[in-house]
Order: structure tokens, then C-alpha cells, then sequence
């Protein structure tokens, strides 16, 4: 999926801004700096009265941006896909710095309350199945524009149908323990509505008076990356890992229902 999602735009489209460069450089700060140091104070509100697990589980989506399928969402939304891809692709490289800094700050913070992850084993993850899967598509596209733009489509639909697929499967199994999670985590599931909410908000405030760059940001930023997140969560055995699991998904479904909503409201 990552490396179809570099595939997209080259190194040189990617980094040739021209008019949308504060935009995408606001946009960035907001889904990878502003939304993390947002979440982590009302973490800190939440944190004598939320479960362990809960609060793992929304700290890991709120560190872990460039969702997949953000740029997909934003164009159904009549957003713009190109400065969505930007936006997503930057994040997706950041990630290798701003994730292992935020996850040792909230470790500094919240101490083993929240998790005992290493910023260097955090790194390596991201690097592993995030930044290099996004520079292989992007080189792959610099050095054979002509078979990236024949392939691309094919090989970005199908990463995308199969992971609605499984995402679909996952959370209609899961959604017996999704249901229960939230039925008695009731004040973890109001800071995730709150949180998801004020990512939409921040992404729209940011991205300025432009309606389909409002959309766009305002969704990018709310869509965080659960995969990422996951895979986070196996490198703590600390973790009580199947709810750390369901508080992941929890925080993805009510994602996709806000969107829902927000998509409906925008158009």
C-alpha cells in the first residue's frame, strides 16, 4: 500500500510545493506536531480516570499519522488529491522522527503507565514499513515515470481492496468486543470522539478559507495510521495487546463514522 502510495508523485513533484508550499508545510505541522502535543494534554485530563490500555491505545493513533487510504477519503470528500498525497507523503517520511520523538515524550510524560516502547526500536519500525515502502514507490516512479503511471493505478487499487477487505473483517469480528470496550470505557470513548473532532478542526483551521483544501486538510489530519499503530503496540510486552487492539479499532471505527458525517456536512 505504502509503495503504491509513493508510486503517486515523484520526488521532484513532491517537493516543487510552488504555491501550496505554507499549506502543505502548515498541514504537516498539524497532523504530525499540533494534534500529538493537543492529544497528549487532554491525555493528561484523562489519564487518572481512563483505563491503561485505553489511553495506550489512543496515544499510539494520535502519534501515528498518514493513514493509507487518507488521500482516497479526502477526494470522495471533493477534496484536492494531489495536495492530499503531498500532505500524506510528507507525514509518512516525518514519521521517522516525529513518532520516536513523541513516543518517548509521552513516555517522559505519562511514564509506564502508558507503555515502555524504545524511541529507537520505534524508529526502525517506521522506517521499516512506512518511510522506505514510500521512497521505494517515489523512486520507482522518478526512474520509470511511464511503467509507474501504467501500473500504479492497478497496483494502488488493489492494496486498497484488499485492505478494506480485511479492515472490514477485523472490525465485524471485532465488533462484539469494539461494542463492550466502549459501552465500559465511556469516558475514553467521549476523549476519542473529542480528539477525532478537534483533528478535523485543527486540519480545517489550519488549511485556511479554501473549502476543498479545508476538506482535505481536516481529513488527512483526523485519519490516523492503525497499521502503524499495531505494530507499535507488539513491540511493548508490556501491553495488555487484545485491548490495546480493540481500543485501536475503536478509535478507527468512530474515525470512519465522524468522517461519514463530516463528508455529508461538507457536501
Amino acid at each position: 500500500m505504502m509503495v503504491g502510495l509513493g508510486s503517486q508523485i515523484s520526488f521532484s513533484a513532491l517537493i516543487r510545493l510552488q504555491t501550496q508550499r505554507a499549506l502543505v508545510l502548515r498541514s504537516l505541522l498539524g497532523t504530525t506536531v499540533l494534534l500529538p502535543l493537543l492529544g497528549a494534554g487532554l491525555l493528561a485530563i484523562l489519564l487518572p480516570f481512563v483505563e491503561r490500555t485505553a489511553i495506550a491505545a489512543i496515544a499510539l493513533m494520535l502519534v501515528c499519522p498518514s493513514a493509507p487510504l487518507a488521500q482516497q477519503r479526502a477526494a470522495q470528500a471533493g477534496g484536492e488529491h494531489l495536495l492530499a498525497i503531498r500532505i500524506q507523503l510528507g507525514a509518512a517520511i516525518l514519521a521517522i522522527v516525529t513518532v520516536p520523538i513523541f513516543v518517548y515524550g509521552f513516555t517522559a510524560a505519562f511514564g509506564a503507565s502508558i507503555w515502555t516502547l524504545s524511541a529507537l526500536t520505534v524508529a526502525g519500525q517506521v522506517f521499516g514499513v512506512q518511510v522506505l515502502p514510500v521512497l521505494a514507490g517515489m523512486l520507482w516512479r522518478s526512474l520509470s515515470p511511464t511503467t509507474a503511471t501504467r501500473w500504479q493505478p492497478r497496483v494502488v487499487a488493489i492494496a486498497q481492496l484488499i485492505l478494506v477487505i480485511l479492515s472490514l473483517l477485523i472490525l465485524v469480528k471485532t465488533a462484539p468486543l469494539i461494542w463492550k470496550f466502549l459501552v465500559n470505557n465511556g469516558i475514553a470513548f467521549v476523549g476519542m470522539l473529542a480528539l477525532i473532532g478537534l483533528s478535523l478542526g485543527l486540519g480545517q483551521v489550519l488549511a485556511g478559507r479554501e473549502t476543498t483544501q479545508q476538506t482535505t486538510v481536516a481529513i488527512v489530519t483526523a485519519m490516523r495510521n492503525p497499521g502503524l499503530a499495531l505494530l507499535l503496540t507488539h513491540q511493548d510486552s508490556r501491553l495488555d495487546l487484545p485491548s490495546v487492539t480493540i481500543g485501536i479499532l475503536s478509535y478507527l471505527l468512530l474515525t470512519i463514522i465522524l468522517l461519514v458525517i463530516y463528508q455529508r456536512q461538507r457536501s
